[in-house]
Formats: structure tokens, sequence, C-alpha cells
């Protein structure tokens, strides 16, 4: 159950259990944009985050390695630590978002895949792809070591 502050009186709002959404107040994005933060260290995210940003076409998605950003560009929420355990994104509205949840945010921010954002934004399917994200960062040692031997 997440609370959520609306003119200092609070109210529950239901989520999908494997949501991983975090109310953040007072926390807002740098100049009303999605900002993704990423483990620039990763080559395989390094990768993924520099095929999103070629897309990024309308640049409306702020870009942060949280390697080597300063701490106080995490904001509010966010450590270090946990920037680079979980892909993370901050909504235009200061929403902190991790796992299915930020990537839908990113999704549903570039061009060409707002079809994507909306559907992975549904129940079942957010779902799913949480599932399937947990998954993957339990192999993602694994396949970091494969994909920097691949690429030597």
């Amino acid at each position: 159950m997440i609370r959520q502050v609306s003119n200092n009186r609070k109210s529950s709002i239901k989520t999908a259990p494997t949501s991983t959404y975090k109310e953040i107040r007072g926390q807002k994005p740098m100049d009303g944009k999605t900002t993704v933060y990423y483990d620039g260290a990763c080559p395989l995210c390094l990768s993924e985050i520099d095929y999103y940003k070629r897309r990024d076409s309308t640049s409306s998605i702020n870009w942060i390695d949280a390697t080597r950003c300063e701490q106080s560009l995490l904001g509010i929420g966010l450590s270090r630590d946990d920037a680079l355990k979980r892909f993370h994104a901050r909504s235009p509205e200061g929403r902190l978002l991790s796992g299915a949840e930020a990537f839908s945010e990113v999704w549903s921010t570039l061009p060409g895949f707002s079809w994507l954002g909306r559907i992975a934004r549904t129940r079942v399917i957010g779902g799913c792809l949480e599932i399937l994200y947990r998954g993957f960062l339990i192999i993602r040692p694994g396949i970091q070591k494969i994909y920097r031997a691949m690429n030597q």
C-alpha cells in the first residue's frame, strides 16, 4: 500500500503487487522531463541506454550516469547503490520509479515507443515485466561477463 499526500490529507492507493513505485514529495525532476538513472559501468546497460538515447530525437529525457554523477543529481529517495542495482527513472511529476515501471516511463516518453509504454503500464503486462526484470537481475552479472568477453 502506498500513501499519496494531497492537500495535507493522506489517502491510500492500491497498486499491483509487483509495483516498485515510490512517492517522493517535494522532488521535481530537472526541466520537467523524465530523468533516467543508469549504470554507466555496465556495458550491457550502457548499450541499451545508448540505443534509447539515439531514439530520443526530441531530447525529452535527462540521462544521468549514476556511476559518475554527483549524489545530489540522484535526488531525494535514490541512493547511488540503489541506482546501480536496478534501473530507475523519475517521472516529470517527480515520482521515482524502478524496474518495469521505469522502463514503461521511458518507453512512454520516447518517440515511436509510446505504444509499448501503454502496454507495459497495464497491470498484467507490467507485473509480468517486473517478474522478468527481477529474473534478469539475478543473471545480470553472468551476462555482463559474457558481453564483455564478446566485445573485447
